[in-house]
């Protein structure tokens, strides 16, 4: 995938001049002799012409899409961005014969402006296509013949472009046109993550932006080492959210996280590893969290993994009888608790959440009492929960509830975590939770909407659990779809959080991993 503005010669086979022209985003694309080529099948790849921007511009080009992929298989025109996400998208689609215009995302229905249906598009063929747009007013041209008119006056001014969607496509004799203007903020790629307010209620949000990428990444946790770094954990490496090739991976940062390392692999067993939790523990070790599965035999499980030089390396992993997705919780006893699902699948004894502790820093486990579900309980209405130890040592339990609407369900212990109170309902909406306290005894807990508008949360307590400041609850990204989540935190020495969670930073790509950088309004 290339992300460059500008490519160098030897990537595109082209004069300098011409390539830094375009601004590519996402895909696979390359200069020809007389225009671009796509060949990605998979998601949306735009090309932004960077030269000028446009008020009543207008953009010609000749394409032809490969038959290939099981997609939409569509071309298409820009007109008007003001950023990578934000422009008249004009969408060719050979896959169901229709002209599409969107005033924005095209993963957003709202963004539909007008469809024209039966236009024959065909695979393998060549058409010249031209859209413009003047006066509030869109027209699109299909070889010569006006196909579409709508109205809109969402966008002013902007770039001009063309794009793929979920196919291989080649462009020739690219023109532009119209009455040449200057933009008023400068034009930018967008990061749906960073579309949220930076000052809020409880926090302002210091920075949003990708840290890592590893094919398809999931489920992370975030810890501080012992000796400073900030150490992500994650299943990388992956095909997809269901595949038999994760990896439970690691990215550091030793600078407070303005800089981070590509992906690291710590552990990979010979079927899918996934979920990834880490904490520090009292005797400064990393401890690493995952399961496994499923059917791989011996590999078949739940395990932990000790480092002892701040991740550097790792000792021989350790099975455990539970699992959550980011694993268990150092008490100030100097017991490890581990609350977690027993097994992960669904299958077994189906509501049974299992309690577990180490006394040897995460060497072993010994099983210590069974969470107390209701009877009743549907299944999965008690899933992927996370335990935090309070300031006065009471312990606080969050977790997912699968079912709409998708409240965090909570319960307390005050032994340790070897009896809990009757869970109960909270008012946080999003899943699945993961709770911090803060140095000056807050509790956060972070969590995903995998519901539209899509987005990673945080929420505040300041009663130990007691009550949720719901009405300031905080966003810390937004989201483009719903295969996302999971967000992880960690508080820095000078009380701002680091909180990373996965989703696709840009429309059409595999989900990566993303982290927001921010500060609670301490009062």
């Amino acid at each position: 995938m290339k992300w460059l503005a500008a490519l160098a010669l030897s990537v595109l086979g082209c004069s300098v001049s011409s390539a830094a022209e375009w601004h590519f985003v996402g895909g696979d694309w390359a200069s020809t002799s007389d225009g671009l080529t796509q060949q990605a099948t998979g998601g949306q790849a735009y090309a932004f012409r960077l030269t000028r921007a446009f008020k009543n511009g207008s953009v010609q080009a000749r394409f032809r899409v490969h038959a290939q992929g099981s997609g939409v298989q569509a071309a298409g025109l820009i007109l008007s961005s003001c950023n990578s996400q934000w422009a008249y998208f004009v969408h060719f689609d050979t896959k169901n014969d229709q002209l599409i215009l969107f005033r924005g995302d095209l993963n957003i229905a709202s963004s539909e402006i007008a469809r024209k249906r039966g236009v024959s598009l065909h695979t393998g063929q060549w058409y010249t296509a031209r859209a413009e747009v003047r006066g509030g007013i869109i027209r699109v041209w299909l070889d010569e013949t006006l196909v579409l008119e709508a109205r809109d006056t969402s966008h002013n001014a902007g770039l001009t472009g063309v794009y793929t969607s979920q196919g291989h496509v080649d462009f020739a004799a690219i023109e532009v046109d119209g009455d040449e203007t200057k933009l008023v903020t400068p034009w930018h790629v967008f990061l749906p993550a960073q579309d949220v307010r930076k000052r809020q209620l409880a926090a302002e949000i210091l920075e949003t932006r990708v840290l890592c990428r590893s094919l398809y990444i999931g489920w992370p946790s975030i810890a501080q080492a012992p000796n400073g770094d900030l150490l992500a954990v994650f299943s990388g490496g992956r095909t997809a959210h269901i595949s038999p090739d994760g990896k439970v991976q690691m990215t550091r940062s030793t600078d407070g996280g303005k800089n981070w390392s590509d992906a690291i692999t710590i552990y990979d067993t010979p079927i899918d590893d996934r979920d990834s939790g880490i904490i520090q523990t009292k005797e400064g070790a990393m401890l690493v969290s995952w399961f496994t599965g499923p059917g791989g035999g011996q590999w078949q499980g739940h395990w932990t993994m000790r480092s002892e030089d701040n991740g550097h390396t790792w000792n021989k992993p350790v099975r455990t009888e539970v699992t959550t997705p980011h694993g268990p919780t150092q008490l100030s006893d100097g017991r490890i608790l581990f609350v977690g699902q027993r097994p992960h699948e669904s299958h077994g004894e189906a509501y049974d959440v299992g309690i577990q502790e180490s006394r040897d820093d995460g060497r072993s486990w010994r099983t210590i009492g069974t969470f107390p579900v209701p009877k009743d309980a549907e299944m999965l209405a008690y899933d992927e929960c996370h335990v935090v130890e309070c300031a006065e040592g009471k312990l606080v339990i969050g977790f997912r509830d699968c079912f709409e609407p998708h409240k965090m369900r909570q319960a307390e212990s005050t032994d340790g975590g070897r009896t809990w109170s009757t869970p109960w309902m909270t008012n946080i909406e999003g899943y699945p939770p993961h709770l911090i306290r803060l140095r000056n005894n807050w509790l956060v807990a972070v969590y995903a909407k995998r519901w539209e508008p899509f987005g990673q949360y945080a929420c505040i307590s300041k009663d130990n659990g007691k009550t949720w400041e719901v009405e300031r609850e905080i966003k810390l990204a937004g989201a483009l779809k719903k295969d996302m989540g999971y967000p992880a935190s960690a508080e820095l020495d000078d009380g701002s959080i680091w909180t990373v969670y996965y989703q696709a930073a840009h429309p059409g790509e595999k989900p990566c991993l993303m982290g927001t950088h921010w500060r609670p309004h301490y009062e």
